[in-house]
C-alpha cells in the first residue's frame, strides 16, 4: 500500500488536530503537508491514529460553535472590566470590574429550533399529494401548537 511507503511528518497528527480546530479541509490538509490531495485521503485511510487526529480536530471545533451558537442563542454575561480615567493630564486611571450582558440574538434562536425542532420551526409545511390541510399560516400554527403544549402540560400537572 502507497501509504505505508510514504510515512507522514512526526508532527504530523498535532498539525492536523490544529489545523481541523481550524476548519480545514482536506484539500488544506494536503497542501499544509505538500502532499497531493489523493496522497493525503491515502494517509488518513491507512493510519487510524492520523484519522483520530482528523475526527477529534473536527468535532472539537463543531462543539465548540455549537456552544457558541446556543450562548447566542439563550444570551449570556461575563466578567469585564471598564477603564475609567481619573486625571487624563497624569494619565492616571482605575479598572472597575463590571459584567457584560448579551441579549439573546433572534438568528441565533430561529437557526437553533429550526435545526433541533424542525416539524415545529420549518418555514414551510409539507404536504403529499392530494392531501388537504389548514390554510393556518406557519405562525398561526406554532401559535396553535404552544397552546395545545400548555394545556397538555396544565393536564398532566393536575
Amino acid at each position: 500500500m502507497v501509504a505505508k511507503t510514504i510515512p507522514y511528518p512526526d508532527n504530523c497528527l498535532q498539525v492536523t488536530r490544529v489545523l481541523c480546530l481550524l476548519g480545514a479541509t482536506d484539500i488544506e490538509l494536503a497542501k499544509a503537508f505538500s502532499v497531493s490531495p489523493s496522497t493525503w485521503k491515502t494517509w488518513v485511510r491507512a493510519h487510524p491514529d492520523l484519522a483520530e487526529a482528523v475526527l477529534d480536530g473536527r468535532e472539537r471545533a463543531d462543539a465548540a460553535v455549537a456552544a457558541s451558537l446556543y450562548h447566542r442563542a439563550r444570551g449570556y454575561s461575563h466578567p469585564d472590566e471598564m477603564i475609567v480615567f481619573t486625571d487624563k493630564r497624569a494619565g492616571e486611571f482605575k479598572k472597575i470590574p463590571i459584567t457584560r450582558h448579551y441579549a439573546p440574538e433572534v438568528a441565533a434562536c430561529i437557526f437553533w429550533l429550526k435545526n433541533r425542532q424542525p416539524a415545529l420551526w420549518r418555514d414551510r409545511i409539507e404536504r403529499a399529494a392530494g392531501e388537504g390541510g389548514s390554510d393556518e399560516s406557519v405562525p398561526e400554527q406554532r401559535k396553535r401548537a404552544a397552546k395545545e403544549l400548555r394545556l397538555w402540560r396544565e393536564d398532566t400537572a393536575a
